[in-house]
């Protein structure tokens, strides 16, 4: 797919690929703000980060509107995992995990909800629409055209990462 972009020279520029129409669907997904989660007994919210304490199966999570039917991206960052898993998960009428992590790193989901799903147990979620990319690694292309439509020098790929 090729996109044009109107520009002129010494200027920055940004845009948005895939659906543009999407909004996150959790609240205080940068971990600043505790109030705007669900912790159980194991798990705490402080400097910019959630962290559980070893040995026990607990959860955070934070209710938002699911449809039935319908996919919702996940995407976290993990660190520090030194025993078990953590498993996103839609919970409500019935329990719909995704893929349980064991090992640090940044991941991404994505859940179909059934009737009474209504809990997320982390930190993004977006609802998966028509105009979605398809989740995983990109790469885009940067191609300059002046104003006689001749071709600059393609630079690329640059990587994206689509939940």
């Amino acid at each position: 797919m090729t996109v044009t972009i109107i520009v002129v020279p010494q200027s920055s520029y940004s845009t948005t690929l895939g659906d543009t129409t999407r909004e996150n669907l959790i609240a205080g997904g940068s971990m600043e703000n505790p109030a705007t989660w669900t912790l159980d007994a194991g798990w705490a919210v402080a400097g910019g980060v959630a962290t559980h304490t070893t040995g026990a199966a607990d959860a955070i999570s934070q209710p938002f509107e699911t449809t039935a039917g319908k996919y919702y991206r996940l995407g976290y960052t993990v660190s520090g995992i030194t025993a078990g898993s953590l498993t996103p998960r839609l919970t409500g009428g019935s329990d719909r995990p995704g893929t349980a992590i064991i090992a640090d790193g940044t991941y991404s989901d994505r859940i179909q909800a059934v009737s009474g799903n209504d809990m997320l147990d982390d930190v993004v979620a977006y609802l998966e629409t028509s105009g979605c990319l398809t989740q995983g690694t990109h790469y885009i292309w940067i191609e300059p055209k002046n104003a006689d439509g001749l071709s600059g020098p393609l630079t690329g790929p640059f990587e994206i990462t689509i939940i």
